[in-house]
């Protein structure tokens, strides 16, 4: 449905694009020539927005992702986090979980890169989905959330572990919790994939 409304807007600008157009051409006046040629970009310009919603509607939300969401391109690696990424990459697994737990383990524990780190070595490092439950519990039940695309990536990597699972439902929950609550965490284009999960039967 959204798509054909992007169409019919689409079109609808491309028209009046055209006509400006038409109009640009027909002036004699410098100041008429500009004028219809600003007026021409403006409908161009929502013409190619509104095509692009309609037949690449992924392009459309990266562009609205970086132009509203610009802070979540910006932001700095989690403090600390290199070397326990090297612990990780070395194997030695019990060293990092247990910086893992002094990052996480203070009150600034919004550090969503790090928790995406941590479930990630547990899930397929570890091969422990229990202990990477567990972290995702840990990072959800904290009451800060800061606009993060890693937050979203653990949703889904947690997802897709429990699918099958008596912890399923419990992780749907939390997700419809995340979507209730810190809605302003996620971008649109993040609702919208996390919502789609949660219609998957």
């Amino acid at each position: 449905m959204l798509r054909f409304v992007y169409g019919a807007c689409g079109l609808f600008t491309t028209v009046m694009a055209m006509c400006a157009l038409a109009d640009m051409t027909r002036q004699s006046n410098g100041f008429g020539v500009i004028a219809a040629g600003m007026e021409f970009m403006a409908w161009g310009t929502f013409s190619g927005l509104f095509l692009t919603g309609a037949f690449l509607p992924g392009v459309t939300e990266r562009f609205a992702d970086a132009v509203f969401y610009p802070v979540r391109r910006l932001k700095k690696p989690a403090p600390r986090l290199s070397p326990i990424l090297g612990l990780i990459g070395a194997d030695r697994f019990d060293e990092a979980r247990e910086a893992f737990q002094r990052l996480l383990g203070g009150p600034d524990c919004d550090l969503p890169a790090a928790w995406l780190a941590w479930f990630r070595m547990e899930l397929e490092n570890c091969d422990n989905p229990g202990a990477a439950d567990a972290v995702a519990e840990r990072c959800f039940a904290a009451p800060r959330r800061s606009a993060a695309p890693e937050y979203a990536e653990l949703l889904r990597r947690w997802f897709i572990s429990a699918a099958g699972t008596e912890a399923e439902e419990r992780v749907r929950a939390r997700i419809r919790e995340e979507l209730h609550r810190h809605r302003r965490a996620y971008s649109p284009g993040e609702r919208r994939e996390l919502e789609a999960l949660l219609e998957q039967p």
